[in-house]
């Protein structure tokens, strides 16, 4: 019997709200909600699913202290702006798939507050139903996929990040698969940008940048298929697994890094990077690649073909255990230097051209030049 009770309890606490505004701003006020479906509480509990903008909207809905629900959907109905002044966890999805009615939707978050989701579908079908999110120092943490890509032009999500945390435990899709402005722009200051796994960014204009010391992990592959910029200056973007790194259309980073037990391979397009530290595997094949400061090998690199050009303008130094492979025989530019404390050095066959700047050739380890 106690079962049965329990049950039949978890079943009448499910069902969907719509938020009005219609008594304050307060999301915790029953008043502020209209029914939809099933058999919900107001204010919604951690069962029930919230809409908003499917309705009529007198007053903006405020979080002020930690919420659960189960989904949250954007509609047509009225644009929006939640402020979140205590975290919120979505269970399940949020979603953001506008059809009809161009309407603008923005999220501000606290700082020191998370807005935590399963995953996350922001892809309206409008043209300009933009979608905004402020995180003034707070957290947008999904724990599965992140999808930005609406499917009508002229349409942008924007993620002002700055100080905040972003975070993405699954697969990434920032701007739509064709070449129109169908964007999505991610920016940074001194934040942390978490992609666990596979990163594709796209849209015509879609951006991904920081304008500080921000902290950037990438757990996968990273494809730069379209987009206005990819230019993480400044910050700092680790690579903690193994993945391929396409850059069709340029990126540029300050410092990179490749963590151990890793391997962060680049077989095409145009790479522009400040310092690079390789504790694991860095294969550079048939990509135009510069770096501009130093270059501090403690695993491998590995330079496997010839096409393009590899210019490194700052130091390299293979530290004791580095391996430096130029399997590819790659004419390699240097401007700075050369260091080798290392396990190997294999030069290739093709020509090492030492440039611009006066240089020094040194370390414990001998270099021979085939």
């Amino acid at each position: 019997l106690l079962g049965i009770a329990l049950s039949t309890s978890m079943a009448l606490s499910q069902g969907t709200v719509r938020w009005t505004g219609t008594t304050s701003t307060a999301w915790a006020t029953a008043t502020n909600w209209a029914f939809v479906s099933g058999t919900p509480s107001t204010p919604p509990g951690s069962a029930d699913a919230v809409e908003i903008g499917t309705g009529a909207i007198t007053s903006q809905p405020t979080i002020t202290t930690p919420t659960t629900i189960a989904s949250l959907t954007y509609g047509n109905a009225a644009a929006s702006t939640l402020t979140i002044n205590g975290s919120l966890t979505v269970t399940g999805a949020i979603t953001n798939t506008i059809a009809t009615t161009a309407r603008i939707h923005n999220i501000n978050l606290a700082s020191g507050d998370t807005l935590f989701a399963a995953s996350a579908n922001l892809s309206p079908a409008v043209a300009a139903a933009n979608m905004t999110i402020t995180f003034n120092g707070g957290a947008f943490i999904i724990s599965g996929n992140f999808t930005a890509q609406p499917t009508t032009a002229t349409t942008n999500i924007i993620l002002t990040v700055g100080t905040g945390t972003f975070s993405v435990g699954g697969t990434t899709l920032q701007g739509a698969t064709v070449a129109a402005a169908r964007n999505c722009d991610i920016t940074v200051s001194t934040g942390t940008l978490t992609f666990s796994g596979a990163y594709t960014k796209d849209g015509t204009g879609s951006d991904l940048t920081s304008s500080g010391a921000a902290s950037v992990s990438f757990g996968g592959n990273v494809t730069n298929t379209r987009g206005t910029s990819f230019n993480l200056t400044g910050s700092t973007t680790t690579f903690t697994a193994t993945g391929l790194i396409t850059p069709t259309v340029a990126m540029t980073l300050g410092t990179a890094v490749v963590n151990s037990g890793v391997t962060t391979s680049a077989n095409s397009g145009t790479l522009t990077i400040g310092k690079l530290f390789v504790d694991g595997t860095a294969s550079i094949g048939a990509s135009t690649i510069t770096l501009n400061d130093t270059t501090s090998v403690n695993g491998t690199i590995n330079i496997t073909s010839a096409t393009g050009t590899k210019t490194f303008i700052g130091n390299v130094s293979i530290n004791s255990g580095g391996i430096w492979n130029n399997s590819g025989n790659e004419a390699i530019v240097l401007r700075r230097g050369l260091t080798h404390n290392g396990a190997t050095f294999t030069s290739g066959t093709a020509a090492y051209t030492f440039n611009t700047n006066a240089q020094a050739i040194n370390g414990s380890t001998a270099i021979t030049f085939s």
